[in-house]
């Protein structure tokens, strides 16, 4: 019996090692890390690390579960069975049917094993003082470096206060606890995505209104401690968060204006456009951070895409003088691909930055996300993408300065002597009046990103309903958006794949395996409250704690790619796992005062 024991407790620890490591590369490298695969010859698809983690720990598990008596088969487990059963079920037949992409598709249904795989593996007493003082170092350096990507911010820091929690009682657990909350970057808090943003706060208003009561605070602390939490939002906003961007996310009015008017054009369209068809589709889009003769290519291949819209634009238009028209372009974009090139393959910031600040300068010229093509426009656009993903101040302000000074200080030509006419002739549609354009401003280049989602859905569903395949559609069809094609946005997305992605990933679910998909979404959000209630009941505050990092989560994949991708839906799983694992030991009548 306890050589069997300590097996199972050696096996827990390999699998959570194995995980922990592989999540720790996701949360500091992300995609580069998550892109790493192996690829056999007799396969048309590649392997990647998380695939491989995964059968990986699919064995330790089955290793672990070898004795037939353990298995005492209830109804959530044939539920889990029959769900993985028609999960592969689907992803064959969508090989034969689609090819590779249909990996990718049931990865957004597979990547829940790591749940199950958490819960399995959980056990309380490997946290021991000697791998707590591991773990908390580790998450201590993530955030006194920021070498971490900034949606995992809430995540590190609720994870190092569970580990100072979890070390036994003293003057050491309450020195650790001060160094997690003193070396916490907050400012990235506000200078992260928007829709990550709202996760925070939401997942902020949870821990701030449910753990003072855990805790057994009196009304008066709860009433002060809110209101330090309103002074702390209120201030991040007003001197870290984007305001345009923020504001973009509570003016619904505007938000509606620019969805009816994109919408108009889209209607106008619909009947009598065609989609393009694709005979292969690509199953990702390789990261070029890593390799500087792909990046040298891609600079180059944005300077060409660049000149050829610019010109296509002009030829549409139909001006006096094309010639004329477009050297009066070449500069601009020119000096600002050369920027590109010079600043960001340069020794001033990060390689990885490439290609991002080539799709951001793609966005400005290219797919009409500005109203105006000005200064402003461009340095703020740029600095937000530059501070956001942890390039320093003096980084972000030195490309802000040299992009405007590529823009302003041209010996040949003035920005502002062509920018109303540049908006007028090439990027603003013909629909729009000038003073129009004018007028509206950033409002509409704030929502232009939501927008952009509102259409994928609302394209999405109606596909859906008008087919109304009750297990979902195919793994492995591509998904596309009219809306987008028509409008031309996204166009370096579907453009190049084939297809583009949901940014909303309960509705992909759905989208994917219908009924199936929607009884998985209601279960794990009824398994959450449950959780959360034990918690309450309990008055654990480590099961608060952790519950708080899933429901930010859970709130970001309404508007994010997070169920899909490797680098966050294999860490939340697991946390998801090891966290029901947790509150299942939880009992009222053992609650614990104060810190349990």
């Amino acid at each position: 019996m306890n050589t069997l024991k300590n097996k199972n407790r050696f096996i827990d620890y390999i699998g959570l090692m194995f995980i922990g490591l592989i999540s720790l590369g996701y949360v500091i490298w992300v995609s580069p890390f998550a892109e790493l695969h192996i690829q056999l010859p007799f396969l048309d698809f590649p392997i990647f690390i998380g695939e491989l983690l995964l059968f990986l720990c699919l064995v330790l598990f089955f290793i672990k579960y070898n004795n037939a008596s353990q298995w005492v088969f209830r109804f959530s487990q044939y539920l889990l069975v029959g769900y993985f059963i028609f999960v592969i079920g689907k992803t064959f037949w969508g090989y034969l049917e689609w090819g590779p992409l249909a990996f990718r598709n049931a990865a957004l249904l597979y990547y829940p094993a790591f749940a199950i795989l958490g819960f399995s593996f959980y056990r309380r007493e490997i946290f021991d003082k000697k791998e707590c003082i591991f773990l908390v170092v580790a998450i201590i350096f993530l955030l006194v470096t920021r070498a971490f990507n900034a949606y995992f911010l809430l995540t590190l820091l609720t994870l190092g206060c569970v580990l100072a929690k979890s070390y036994p009682p003293g003057i050491i657990r309450w020195i650790i606890f001060s160094l997690i909350v003193i070396c916490a970057p907050y400012t990235t808090f506000f200078q992260t995505a928007r829709m990550m943003i709202v996760s925070n706060f939401i997942s902020g208003v949870y821990l701030v209104t449910i753990l003072p009561v855990v805790l057994g605070f009196t009304k008066k602390i709860r009433r002060l401690l809110a209101l330090a939490g309103v002074f702390f939002v209120v201030l991040g906003i007003f001197y870290f968060a984007d305001h345009n961007s923020l504001k973009s996310i509570v003016d619904v009015k505007n938000m509606s204006e620019v969805f009816r008017f994109y919408d108009k054009k889209v209607q106008a369209d619909a009947k009598f456009y065609k989609m393009k068809e694709y005979k292969k589709v690509e199953l990702y889009n390789p990261n070029i951070g890593a390799n500087k003769e792909i990046k040298k290519k891609v600079v180059d291949q944005i300077k060409k895409e660049l000149q050829d819209v610019l010109s296509k634009k002009i030829e549409e238009k139909k001006q006096v003088s094309v010639k004329r028209e477009k050297e009066k372009l070449r500069f601009p974009v020119e000096q600002v691909s050369d920027k590109v090139e010079e600043v960001f393959i340069g020794k001033e910031v990060p390689e990885i930055f490439v290609e991002e600040m080539s799709d951001k300068v793609e966005e400005v010229f290219v797919e009409k996300e500005v109203s105006e093509v000005s200064v402003e426009d461009v340095r703020n656009k740029i600095r937000k993408f530059l501070v956001e993903d942890k390039v320093s101040e003096a980084s972000a302000e030195q490309a802000k300065d040299e992009i405007h000074e590529a823009l302003v200080k041209l010996d040949i030509q003035g920005i502002e002597d062509i920018s109303i006419e540049l908006v007028e002739s090439v990027f603003v549609d013909e629909e729009i009046e000038k003073m129009q354009v004018r007028k509206k401003g950033k409002g509409w280049v704030g929502n232009n990103n939501s927008v952009f989602r509102l259409l994928i859905w609302r394209d999405m569903l109606v596909e859906f309903f008008r087919e109304r395949p009750i297990f979902g559609f195919d793994f492995g069809k591509p998904l596309r958006s009219i809306s987008l094609e028509i409008l031309n946005w996204g166009e370096s997305e579907w453009g190049r794949d084939g297809w583009v992605g949901a940014h909303n990933s309960y509705l992909h679910i759905i989208y994917r395996m219908g009924v199936v998909g929607l009884g998985f979404i209601l279960i794990i959000l009824w398994v959450l409250v449950r959780m959360v209630r034990q918690s309450i009941q309990a008055k654990s505050v480590t099961g608060i704690l952790l519950c708080g990092i899933i429901i930010n989560w859970f709130v970001a994949a309404n508007f994010l790619l997070i169920f899909e991708l490797p680098y966050t839906a294999i860490p939340i799983w697991t946390i998801y796992g090891m966290t029901l694992a947790y509150c299942r030991g939880l009992k009222p009548k053992n609650a614990e005062r104060g810190l349990q």
